[in-house]
């Protein structure tokens, strides 16, 4: 195989190999092999005949000529104009350099400027943006690359991992017009407008690059750009000193410093953390291939995506729009069933609905680049709704009186809630403990049968996220900063999966767990049950600035007031300085199999471990597994099968994991925890989602 660059996207081709014995037309000899570099069946003793290109696929003999590209397309000597395909008259109606293709030229779209040879395919638009006659998944050049094409919606997307330092970013960009207006940006969470992005580089209207400093762009060198040209960008972030430098190489060229230590956006002054990158374009439209990221924060990898904006996510002809409070209580009081309800961006306050019964799902959700905000969200005893995209931002410290951002509450039913951001502040890192005492308050508290709670972030609260509902499921959320518990789960066959959970502080007496879960019967706690609950795949850290003066000592997943009876701990990763990673008093038919419980602070003598015993009035724990787990204790009693389990001590962490000291707990080549475990009730994935190999990893991750 063979690599070439086309524009900005990086072609697999073939060499394709003839071997044709006893052949005697003189076309190719006997063994000869045929040199197709661009696929385009012509080339050196190739069947077709030569190639006079042969790594551009437009340029072949029997190719129509591009009567404007300074090619000779068609390979018979003559270019452009002089090619007797082309005449005087053809016409370039919309001015992307390229003639239509109904008068012999190239462009099969001589309606709209950013559809010609030149242009990047995007994929996913049902368009044959390039002109080479197909069209998204059927275009190879979406099966050897993905880019991401933006025009006007803003596209984002994710960092590998949320950034507090300095970290690198890579990206090969192309713009559609030699005149247009889009940028690329960082921000942390979910941007929606342009003055969400901190670190911005920009293809300004008048032609050139440049980069945002403070509250204007300006540049350190003068680069100009032209349409269909790739130009490679190197982004180096220093989020501490809300600072970066832009580095841009064209068409593959020498580096060229557009930008030294140029602050972040007047907006984004304070921000502490970046999570998310984007890119639109108010001009024509802009291709984003090839990013790379290093450097940074390396937090333990994570199956959970991220939550993609529902700009993506088509809006039916016959949405209702809203943009006020008022409306959209009408909308869902007037609402039968199946209809989508589309927020415009403002304020809606502390907002309720309740006693709402539809025939099938009502959808809830932004308009196109919307950014609709509420102090808080309260449904009480509804069915089948989807409540998408909301910005749920109660401020305390401006007086507002809210301690619930979201009240799923009563008897509901069939409640979606997701992709959301709830938030009780932007930036917490100057908060003393009183500051969180009287700022962060709880977050999201689910009540009801078949809730749905996923893809959510929660930052800055005290209790998080607390399920009370049965047969729900709780997936995806990540949770960044809090004074009290994680997550709960006090409902009945629920199931907790592929959470972020990390960051909490000490500011009280209260003894923050990252998951919990207590019985409460007739006689109080410790005196019910719950039953058949999932916690599978979760991500737990006490703390990721372990210089931090409030942080505190999480205890991982604590179940201490059963009885618990048929759960399943599974891929979890509990990350903490505290001597419960997973501790569960009161256990039957219990399951804990395939977790990693670790410490990464080891200026103490404490070091966490994973402990199944007796409920606290003594009534023994009866039909636990315990298996395939690495921690540094395990604690069990008659009663509980305990094996195939792996015992570390500080000492030995970097025989077992990648990189131990920046907590990524995989495992390395050669770790005494491969291939160690016992297949009997293994998962078949692991944390990161991926299929377990056989014989069966300890530990949360498989061994790939």
């Amino acid at each position: 195989m063979h690599q070439l660059r086309r524009g900005s996207i990086l072609v697999t081709v073939a060499l394709v190999s003839w071997s044709l014995h006893g052949c005697s037309d003189g076309t190719v000899d006997a063994g000869q092999s045929c040199v197709d570099l661009d696929q385009d069946s012509y080339g050196e003793s190739c069947l077709a005949g030569p190639d006079c290109d042969d790594t551009r696929r437009s340029v072949a003999p029997g190719e129509a000529e591009n009567c404007s590209d300074s090619l000779d397309n068609n390979c018979d000597g003559a270019v452009d104009e002089a090619d007797s395909q082309c005449s005087s008259s053809c016409q370039d109606a919309d001015g992307d350099g390229y003639h239509d293709a109904a008068c012999g030229g190239s462009d099969c779209n001589d309606s709209d400027p950013d559809i010609n040879p030149s242009a990047v395919e995007s994929c996913s638009d049902d368009v044959d943006s390039d002109c080479d006659g197909a069209a998204d998944g059927e275009d190879p050049d979406c099966a050897t690359v993905t880019c991401v094409v933006a025009a006007a919606s803003l596209h984002n997307e994710a960092l590998p991992q949320a950034q507090t330092g300095t970290f690198e970013l890579g990206f090969v960009s192309t713009p559609s017009r030699a005149q247009m207006d889009s940028v690329i940006g960082l921000a942390t969470g979910v941007p929606t407008q342009y003055s969400d992005l901190a670190a911005v580089v920009r293809f300004a209207p008048t032609g050139v690059i440049d980069a945002r400093n403070g509250g204007s762009y300006q540049a350190d060198a003068a680069v100009t750009y032209a349409a269909g040209v790739p130009y490679g960008f190197r982004l180096v972030v220093d989020v501490a000193s809300r600072t970066y430098d832009v580095f841009v190489a064209p068409n593959g060229g020498a580096e060229v410093a557009l930008a030294t230590s140029y602050a972040f956006r007047s907006e984004q002054s304070a921000v502490t953390m970046l999570t998310h990158w984007a890119v639109t374009a108010e001009v024509g439209s802009q291709a984003v291939c090839d990013f790379t990221f290093s450097g940074g924060t390396a937090p333990p990898p994570s199956a959970i995506p991220q939550p993609p904006s529902l700009d993506t996510v088509p809006m039916p002809s016959d949405a209702i729009m809203v943009g006020s409070a008022a409306e959209l209580t009408a909308a869902l009081q007037s609402a039968v069933g199946g209809e989508t309800i589309a927020l415009a961006s403002g304020a809606y306050g502390v907002f309720a609905i309740s006693n709402k019964t539809y025939s099938s799902t009502v959808f809830v959700r932004p308009q196109v680049g919307a950014t609709p905000v509420f102090k808080s969200l309260t449904v009480t005893a509804c069915k089948k709704m989807q409540i998408a995209g909301l910005s749920i931002l109660p401020r305390r410290m401006n007086g507002d009186t809210v301690g619930l951002a979201v009240e799923l509450s009563g008897a509901n039913e069939d409640i979606i809630f997701e992709k959301s951001l709830i938030s009780y502040a932007d930036d917490s890192s100057g908060w003393t403990a009183q500051n969180w005492l009287d700022y962060a308050y709880n977050g999201i508290v689910i009540h009801g049968n078949r809730m749905i709670v996923r893809d959510n972030f929660l930052y800055n609260t005290a209790f998080a996220l607390d399920n009370e509902a049965t047969n729900s499921l709780v997936s995806r959320n990540h949770i960044n900063g809090f004074r009290a518990d994680g997550m709960r789960g006090q409902g009945d066959y629920s199931t907790f999966e592929y959470n972020d959970v990390r960051n909490c502080v000490q500011v009280d007496e209260n003894h923050a767990d990252g998951f919990q879960a207590f019985t409460m019967g007739a006689g109080g706690p410790g005196t019910g049950t719950i039953t058949g609950v999932n916690l599978i795949g979760n991500t737990i850290i006490d703390n990721e600035d372990m210089s931090d003066p409030l942080k505190c000592q999480l205890q991982g997943i604590g179940l201490f007031d059963g009885t618990y009876v048929g759960w399943v701990i599974e891929n979890n990763l509990v990350v903490t300085d505290m001597y419960h990673g997973i501790t569960i008093l009161g256990s039957v038919n219990g399951r804990i199999i395939n977790n990693t419980v670790i410490d990464h602070d080891f200026g103490n003598a404490i070091r966490p471990w994973i402990m199944l015993a007796a409920h606290k009035d003594g009534t023994p724990s009866v039909g636990g597994i315990v298996r395939n787990n690495i921690s540094y204790s395990v604690s069990t009693e008659s009663g509980t099968t305990s094996d195939h389990n792996l015992i570390v001590d500080d000492a030995s962490l970097a025989t077992v994991f990648v990189d131990p000291a920046h907590m990524d707990f995989r495992l390395r080549a050669g770790s005494p925890a491969i291939d160690a475990g016992a297949e009997l009730m293994a998962p078949a994935l692991d944390l990161l989602a991926l299929p377990r190999s056989i014989p069966i990893d300890l530990g949360a991750y498989d061994f790939q």
